[in-house]
């Protein structure tokens, strides 16, 4: 509780009076807000306390003047921020336009260097670049590895240089002709008359009678 001893504005010359002032904080949204209420408090003190107004608080006590001045203060710090805060946003905007465009140099800079260094070597770290890292390979995965790659030639029917060459010097052999075939004679009557009388064997022949 503060209580402060003032003269009302309509009555200037009348006697002071104790009147007492609640003295309360309050939490406040954005900052804007808050620079706003404190404008607004200083204007109700300068509209409706005189200027020898004397404000009794736990922290001390305080003339009205005293305090309209501390809350002006309080305001032009926060206007001082804004103005700052503007300005910030600007040279970030301004940054970040000028980066975009020595990104590309940066880039070729990198490319530069590492054709003449390698990706792993450790002049990198002298233009501020991060050396690339060689892959270390334990030996179960290389062992997964070979097992991997045997299962895709035999599924792929990969076949390696001793096994293709039979197959490639086959495949580049020249054609044998077939030798020309015989060609079978027709039988003759004669021939077909010996081959009957071969099956059916010797025979006894009757003497024709001659003619009278």
């Amino acid at each position: 509780m503060a209580t402060t001893t003032t003269t009302p504005a309509s009555t200037a010359t009348s006697s002071a009076a104790t009147v007492p002032i609640t003295a309360s904080s309050g939490s406040h949204g954005k900052k804007t807000d808050l620079q706003a209420s404190y404008q607004a408090l200083t204007v109700g003190l300068q509209t409706l306390y005189q200027p020898d107004d004397v404000f009794h608080m736990k922290s001390g006590t305080y003339g009205r003047d005293e305090l309209i001045g501390q809350f002006q203060k309080f305001v032009g710090l926060a206007e001082q921020t804004k103005k700052a805060h503007i300005a910030w946003r600007d040279a970030v905007q301004v940054e970040h336009v000028f980066e975009l465009q020595v990104r590309t140099l940066r880039q070729g800079v990198r490319g530069i260097v590492t054709v003449r260094f390698g990706k792993d070597g450790t002049q990198l770290m002298q233009f501020g670049f991060a050396p690339g890292k060689q892959p270390k390979k334990t030996a179960a995965t290389k062992a997964e590895a070979v097992t991997k790659t045997k299962a895709t030639r035999v599924a792929r029917g990969i076949k390696g240089k001793k096994l293709r060459r039979p197959l490639r010097d086959k495949r580049h052999r020249p054609r044998a002709h077939p030798p020309p075939r015989r060609q079978r004679r027709r039988p003759t009557a004669s021939r077909n008359l010996r081959r009957v009388a071969a099956r059916l064997g010797p025979r006894e022949t009757t003497a024709r009678p001659e003619a009278r």
